[in-house]
């Protein structure tokens, strides 16, 4: 019979520093799980729980990696109910180097590489998606590829001025920490001269403190 599996990805510009990506990708196969009552199962029918994959695509890390991780069974005394394929919850973590990989047995990476990569040609990504992986690109499959390469092209800018933005605020809250003002005013502070929301004042506040102290 079918089963359904539910399947979570997301695309990260860069190796987060303030954490660990795949504790990350368990606490949002957690909460995929946990949101599944009512929905996907009712109250006591824990079984009916579904499969959760939470995959996070992560670029611009030092090099290719592939790695999975899943709940598993120890059994220290006598045996538990649990069954083999109770693999409810799965991270998998994709990082892609910041160069296209060469060695064609990597056939994840590379193909993820020819999409991604911001510095390989356009007919050389053509290239390998037909010749390598037989993905025949129409002229809007071209289009769309090109796309893509724009939308990286975007990400790097975006990150480039959240870069400027962070700096900025790592500025304001060291100028008013030398003026030993309450965490309360700083936030203020953050709001008034970047015009930002308080959520994001704090999120920058929470970011940028640890960076000063």
């Amino acid at each position: 019979k079918l089963a359904k599996i539910i399947v979570n990805i997301e695309l990260q510009k860069h190796e987060p520093v303030a954490y660990d990506m795949e504790m990350r990708g368990i606490f949002y196969a957690a909460r995929e799980i946990s949101s599944q009552l009512g929905r996907e199962f009712q109250s006591q029918r824990y079984n009916d729980i579904k499969k959760v994959y939470s995959i996070w695509i992560c670029m611009n890390t030092g090099q290719n990696s592939l790695n999975k991780i899943s709940l598993k069974n120890d059994n220290l005394l006598g045996k538990s109910s649990w069954k083999e394929w109770y693999d409810i919850l799965n991270v998998v973590t994709i990082r892609l180097g910041r160069t296209l990989d060469e060695k064609k047995e990597h056939e994840l990476h590379r193909l993820l590489g020819a999409v991604f990569q911001q510095h390989v040609p356009q007919t050389v990504r053509e290239n390998i998606l037909e010749r390598e992986f037989g993905i025949k690109l129409a002229q809007d499959g071209k289009e769309r590829l090109q796309n893509m390469c724009n939308l990286g092209e975007g990400i790097r800018e975006m990150a480039l001025e959240e870069g400027m933005e962070k700096g900025k605020a790592i500025g304001i809250i060291e100028t008013c920490m030398k003026l030993q003002m309450p965490e309360a005013d700083i936030i203020e502070k953050l709001k008034e001269i970047m015009a930002i929301s308080e959520e994001e004042a704090r999120r920058y506040y929470d970011e940028a403190a640890m960076q000063v102290i």
